[in-house]
């Protein structure tokens, strides 16, 4: 008997992929789930998110984080963080601009504060 697809076993799929590194794979993954009339959830994207971030990946990171706020994704305090703690880090051309467009959310999630203090 044949699997089903649906959103646990693409999250699992995910989420392998980005332990790997398979990162344009796991973006093909979230563009699938899309396609398959998936809604894209945190659950979904983070680990993908926080994989680009730790990875030292801005431009894919802020790419990703922009399309998923079009389609209405509430990122949680740990995606914040991890998105600050990559811009900070330095010796990145991207770095200065995307801390720029980044200070919105700091303003708007206070709690991000708490990022230096978890890692």
């Amino acid at each position: 008997m044949a699997g089903v697809a649906n959103e646990a076993s693409f999250a699992s799929l995910l989420r392998v992929q980005v332990r790997q590194g398979e990162f344009s794979q796991a973006l093909a993954t979230l563009e699938w789930m899309r396609t398959d009339s998936m809604q894209l959830r945190l659950r979904n994207v983070s680990p993908l998110l926080i994989g680009f971030c730790r990875a030292n990946k801005p431009l894919p990171a802020l790419r990703l984080w922009r399309r998923m706020q079009r389609n209405s994704v509430e990122f949680s305090q740990v995606e914040y963080c991890e998105m600050l703690l990559m811009l900070g880090r330095p010796a990145h051309p991207h770095n200065t601009s995307a801390r720029l467009h980044m200070s919105p959310l700091c303003k708007k999630h206070h709690e991000v504060q708490a990022c230096s203090h978890s890692h």
